[in-house]
């Protein structure tokens, strides 16, 4: 129920661009940085559009172009390793960051993603179209957006936070996975 307060209340507030985090976000080594680069590039490549309008539900399918003219959520962490795999290889976690379109499954973790006011009153609408019985925001955001003609996700690979619950090796040797114990006096 937090994720569809707040989905209400961004597009309520009508909100550019909020960030959607769960309790327990580890975020990447120069995290702001390489946000202020995916903001950036989400705008640059129409990913992300500026304007205030809002799109309405066009009559037709989803536009063979699904960079434009949908409604984003740019999924910006992962859990339980799962990457755009025709885009990014293990192997190659320095990769520059990469935006995915990812419509047939947009949710990969709803613990950290980005949405504007427009797609989050699109979320709220969609969920009023239908009855939907979902026990999790992923499994909700997945359903919403195939029932969706303007709504998009969009993937970062690789991201920027990881759910810390997921989290039982040292993915990438970032130091904020390395376990510290204290041991204090009693």
């Amino acid at each position: 129920m937090k994720h569809l307060e707040a989905w209400y209340d961004i597009a309520k507030r009508k909100l550019f661009l909020a960030l959607i985090l769960e309790d327990d976000p580890l975020f990447v080594p120069f995290f702001k940085e390489k946000f202020n680069r995916v903001i950036y590039t989400a705008i640059r490549t129409g990913a992300l559009r500026i304007s205030k309008t809002c799109l309405t539900r066009p009559v037709a399918s989803i536009p063979n172009n699904e960079w434009i003219q949908q409604e984003p959520m740019l999924v910006i962490g992962a859990c339980i390793d799962m990457h755009d795999e025709k885009l990014f290889q293990i192997s190659n976690r320095n990769a520059s960051p990469i935006l995915s379109t990812q419509k047939s499954s947009p949710s990969r973790c709803a613990h950290a993603y980005l949405l504007t006011a427009c797609s989050a009153r699109e979320l709220i609408e969609q969920i009023s179209l239908d009855y939907i019985e979902v026990d999790t925001p992923d499994f909700l955001q997945n359903t919403l957006f195939n029932a969706s003609t303007i709504l998009q996700s969009f993937w970062l690979d690789p991201p920027l936070v990881y759910q810390g619950n997921r989290v039982d090796e040292d993915l990438d040797q970032i130091p904020t996975f390395k376990e510290t114990k204290y041991n204090l006096p009693l």
